[in-house]
């Protein structure tokens, strides 16, 4: 229907059209040319691509592929040119919800520099500007549930505040007594609170200005390296701080200081690494806490890379390497359930490329 509005032509596409065309895109994303013209060239041709696929066919399907009708717009959702893909991403990732375990929200960036009706800037981020995506993982990198940040009402208001309601939204799926943990831009003890009376433990950092005024901690100047202090409430929750080079502020629903462990840190004085005393939950936190970035980085790997204007295809081809390296997670779970070895054990790279 679009090519028929904007050439005045009918194309037909098969489905092993697309198979192929899903296929050269993830061999792309695995070797890497600066250039996809070079793919088929005479000097660097990939024979499992120009033997699939035509250079200007696979490029005019690349401008021709599209994933609602573009004829109904949806004034209401910034993202309906490419909804449907995102709620079938969405919806395989909440089957793999099933286990009670440890489970970290943070965010993650679709890279695109174009023009896009929900393009956002996260400096703290490698790759700092495209679409925000809210993601819920496994401390393995599993990826259970996802949602692009639209703008204002993209979450349900909890009454918490912006973070809040994501960490209630992204929590709808998870089995009940899993535990949670996430970073300082959505953690208030309220929350804590809130998620510990829905059947979740969690666990995250806090700024100094969401405590309550009643928690009297001491300066960081005033403690030092391995200091801890913690105050509990009739909740179930625990407020705990520790001084490593600067002092640190955890709310926990989940566990406290206890048992109090050791870390190495570097002394300047001595001019070796010492033992220094760690609180429990800190421990827990340091340890547990990268979910997102171990997705992160197997994506930055091997992501489908294509310079292009349309933030459509950019968004469609994020998501398929998010199937892509998901499967390769449930697959490397089954593995060790069947209790194959390492070695037997397909690597990323080999996985993608055998799709």
């Amino acid at each position: 229907m679009y090519v028929m509005s904007t050439r005045g032509q009918e194309v037909r596409y098969q489905q092993a059209d697309f198979k192929r065309f899903y296929g050269c895109a993830m061999i792309m994303g695995c070797l890497g040319f600066p250039k996809i013209r070079m793919y088929w060239s005479h000097e660097f041709q990939i024979p499992a691509i120009y033997n699939s696929m035509s250079r200007d066919k696979f490029l005019q399907m690349r401008s021709d592929i599209h994933f609602a009708d573009v004829s109904v717009p949806d004034p209401c959702n910034k993202l309906w040119r490419v909804q449907p893909v995102i709620d079938l991403v969405r919806n395989r990732c909440n089957n793999l919800a099933t286990e009670i375990t440890q489970h970290l929200i943070d965010e993650q960036v679709v890279p695109f520099t174009g023009r896009c009706p929900a393009r956002q800037t996260i400096r703290s981020k490698p790759r700092p500007t495209g679409l925000k995506n809210l993601v819920c993982a496994t401390v393995s990198g599993m990826i259970v549930d996802i949602e692009v940040f639209q703008g204002a009402g993209t979450f349900q208001d909890c009454g918490l505040g912006h973070g809040a309601s994501i960490i209630m939204r992204l929590t709808k799926h998870l089995p009940k007594g899993s535990h949670i943990y996430f970073d300082r831009f959505f953690t208030t003890i309220p929350l804590i609170q809130s998620v510990h009376q829905i059947g979740f433990h969690g666990t995250g950092i806090i700024m100094a200005n969401r405590l309550d005024k009643n928690l009297k901690f001491p300066q960081d100047k005033e403690m030092n390296r391995g200091d801890i202090i913690q105050f509990t409430n009739g909740d179930n929750v625990a407020v705990v701080k520790w001084k490593d080079s600067k002092g640190v502020v955890v709310v926990s629903s989940q566990c406290g200081k206890d048992p109090i462990g050791e870390t190495d840190r570097w002394n300047k004085n001595m001019k070796r690494r010492c033992p220094v005393h760690i609180a429990k939950v800190i421990e827990n936190y340091n340890e547990l806490m990268g979910g997102v970035d171990i997705a992160d980085q197997m994506l930055e790997y091997y992501r489908i890379k294509m310079k292009t204007r349309k933030w459509t295809v950019k968004v469609f081809f994020h998501f398929l390497d998010l199937a892509v390296f998901n499967s390769w997670m449930e697959s490397k779970r089954d593995a060790k359930l069947a209790g194959l070895h390492r070695s037997k054990v397909k690597t990323f790279l080999t996985f993608e490329m055998k799709i």
